[in-house]
C-alpha cells in the first residue's frame, strides 16, 4: 500500500485528502497490487522516495515495473473516488435513486463476542456485531455504501463530520425493528445509523419515521436514511447506549455488551424507584417519554457487569441524538483541600439535585457527551428561610467543546433558576473556580443580594448602589447583603493564588 501504510491508514490518508470513498479506494488499490505480483514498499531500497530522481545505475526494468504498479494503484483510487460522483443520482424517487450495487462496499469489520472481557479499554471498538441480519450482506453493503457516499450535505449531529468513514467501518448491529431494517456502524470517530426503506428493498416503517435532527431520507419519501454522530471518545459510560430507532412508542437502544441490567428513571421524581427495562441481545424495549424544551429526556439507569466493576451503576439521559448523555454529580466541598471529583448521579443527594436542576443545564441537544451538576456551595438563607444550593452545570460535547451555566436550587426541592450561561471551559477540570450572585427576597419582603464562591476563593469584592465591600471570604464562601438597592451590582472573587474571577456570562 501507499508509503508502507496498511489499508486502514491508507483509507484515513485518502479521507483527509478529500477522496469521497477512501475505504473503497484503499481496498481496490490493495487488491490490484496483490493481483499484479504482490509488490511491496518494503522491497524498495532504504530511503527510497518516489518524488526523487535517481541518477545512479540500477535495475531499470524492475524500477519501471514498480512505477507502473504505483501509477495503476493511483488510477484505481482516483476512479473509485470519481465514479460515485459521476454516477450519483440527481434526485427524484424510484429505482434511479437506489444506491450503487452493494458489491462495491468494503465488508465491515467485526469484533469477537467476548473481546470486551479480554481488554483493558472499553469503548465502541470492542462491541460485537449483533442483530439477526448481521449476515445479510446486501443490507450491510447498502449501509456501508451509503456512508461511503456521504458528503457535506449528509445529516450529521453537532460535533460530527459529515462525510465518508475515515477507516474500514466496524459493524455494531444489523437487524429489523418494528418492520424496519437498521444497521449501526462506527469507524472509531463517528457513528453511522442506516435505516433501510422501500427505495432500497427494505420494508416500510410500521410507525412514525424516526425523529431527531439527523434522521429521515433526503427525499422525504420514507426511503433509506443515514444519520451520523460523533463518538470518538466513547468509554464504559459515555456511548454505552445508542438509539436504534424512535417512533410513537419511544426510543429503542442498543446497549454496550458489558451492561448487565437496565432500568428507566423519572429524573423529576427522585424518590421513585427505577423501573426495570427488558432487553434481548442488547436491544431494549421501547423507552417512552419526552422532555420539556431545554431539559434532558428519559433517563436510563444501567449497571455494569461485575467483570467491569462491582456495583457500578450510571445514568444516561436522552437528548434527542444517537448517543444519550452521561449524567454525573459533583458534591459540595467538605472542608478538605482536594477537589471532589464528579461521581455517578445515582445517590439520593445527586438525584434530588438533578430533579431540581435538570432544566437549568446550559444545553440539552444532540452532540452533548456528558452533563455534570457541580454543587459548589450551600447557603443558609436569612430569616431561617431554608438552605439554598449553588450549582454550576456543565455540558461537555463530543468534539471537546462545552458550555456552563450558574444556577440556584431553592429550598424544599423547588425547580432551579438559571442565572447565566456561556460557552467555554468554565466549571470543567481545567477551570475549577467560580463565583455567582443572586437577588433574593425574604418572606417578609426584605431584598438581599446573595453571593457564593467555590472552595479556593479567599477574597470577595461586592459593589452595590449603596456600598462597596472588600473582605476575606467567610468559611462557607457565601454572603447575604440586605437592601442592595435597585441599581446594578458587581461581584468579583480572588483565589488564594491571586486569580480574579467574575460570574459566568
Amino acid at each position: 500500500m501507499l508509503d508502507g501504510l496498511n489499508r486502514a491508514e491508507t483509507a484515513e490518508a485518502l479521507a483527509w485528502a478529500g477522496v469521497e470513498a477512501p475505504a473503497e479506494a484503499a481496498r481496490a488499490g490493495d487488491e490490484l497490487l496483490r493481483s499484479l505480483g504482490g509488490a511491496d514498499w518494503s522491497e524498495l531500497p532504504p530511503g527510497y522516495d518516489a518524488c526523487t530522481v535517481h541518477l545512479r545505475p540500477g535495475d531499470l526494468l524492475r524500477r519501471r515495473r514498480r512505477s507502473a504498479l504505483v501509477a495503476a494503484a493511483v488510477a484505481v483510487a482516483l476512479t473509485a473516488a470519481v465514479l460515485p460522483v459521476l454516477g450519483s443520482p440527481g434526485g427524484g424517487t424510484g429505482g434511479s435513486s437506489a444506491p450503487p450495487p452493494a458489491a462495491r462496499a468494503v465488508p465491515p469489520e467485526r469484533r469477537a463476542a467476548d473481546l470486551w472481557r479480554r481488554t483493558a479499554k472499553l469503548d465502541l471498538a470492542v462491541w460485537p456485531a449483533r442483530g439477526e441480519l448481521v449476515d445479510d450482506t446486501a443490507l450491510v453493503g447498502r449501509a456501508v455504501t451509503a456512508w461511503q457516499q456521504a458528503g457535506p450535505s449528509a445529516a450529521a449531529e453537532p460535533g460530527s463530520t459529515p462525510g465518508p468513514p475515515v477507516a474500514v467501518p466496524q459493524l455494531l448491529y444489523a437487524g429489523r425493528l418494528d418492520g424496519t431494517a437498521v444497521v449501526l456502524l462506527t469507524d472509531g470517530r463517528s457513528l453511522a445509523r442506516y435505516t433501510d426503506g422501500p427505495a432500497s428493498g427494505g420494508s416500510a416503517p410500521s410507525g412514525p419515521a424516526p425523529d431527531g435532527p439527523a434522521s429521515g431520507s433526503a427525499s422525504g419519501t420514507g426511503g433509506p436514511a443515514l444519520a451520523l454522530a460523533a463518538a470518538g471518545d466513547s468509554d464504559v459510560t459515555a456511548g454505552a447506549a445508542v438509539v436504534l430507532r424512535r417512533d410513537g412508542r419511544g426510543a429503542r437502544y442498543l446497549l454496550a455488551p458489558w451492561v448487565a441490567s437496565a432500568a428507566t428513571r423519572r429524573l423529576d421524581r427522585p424518590d421513585e424507584a427505577e423501573r426495570p427495562l427488558a432487553f434481548a441481545d442488547g436491544v431494549t424495549d421501547p423507552v417512552p417519554g419526552t422532555a420539556a424544551p431545554g431539559c434532558p429526556g428519559p433517563v436510563l439507569q444501567l449497571r455494569s457487569d461485575p467483570v467491569v466493576a462491582e456495583q457500578h451503576a450510571f445514568l444516561l439521559a436522552d437528548l434527542g441524538g444517537l448517543a444519550p448523555a452521561h449524567l454525573t454529580y459533583t458534591p459540595p466541598p467538605d472542608g478538605s483541600a482536594p477537589a471532589r471529583p464528579p461521581r455517578e448521579a445515582v445517590g439520593a443527594q445527586a438525584l434530588r439535585r438533578w430533579a431540581a436542576g435538570a432544566c437549568a443545564v446550559p444545553e440539552a441537544g444532540p452532540g452533548v457527551r456528558q452533563l455534570n451538576l457541580w454543587e459548589f456551595a450551600d447557603q443558609r438563607l436569612p430569616q431561617n428561610a431554608g438552605e439554598l444550593a449553588w450549582a454550576c452545570l456543565r455540558a461537555d460535547r463530543w468534539d471537546g467543546s462545552g458550555s456552563a451555566a450558574a444556577a440556584v436550587l431553592p429550598p424544599n426541592g423547588g425547580r432551579a433558576e438559571r442565572l447565566a450561561r456561556a460557552d467555554g471551559r468554565a466549571c470543567s477540570r481545567y477551570e475549577q473556580d467560580t463565583v455567582a450572585q443572586y437577588r433574593w427576597r425574604a418572606p417578609n419582603g426584605t431584598a438581599y443580594l446573595l453571593v457564593a464562591a467555590s472552595r479556593r476563593v479567599s477574597r470577595l469584592l461586592v459593589t452595590t448602589p449603596s456600598r462597596r465591600l472588600d473582605q476575606p471570604a467567610p468559611p462557607g464562601r457565601t454572603l447575604a447583603l440586605d437592601d442592595p438597592g435597585t441599581g446594578p451590582t458587581g461581584v468579583e472573587a480572588v483565589t488564594a493564588s491571586g486569580t480574579r474571577l467574575r460570574p459566568i456570562g
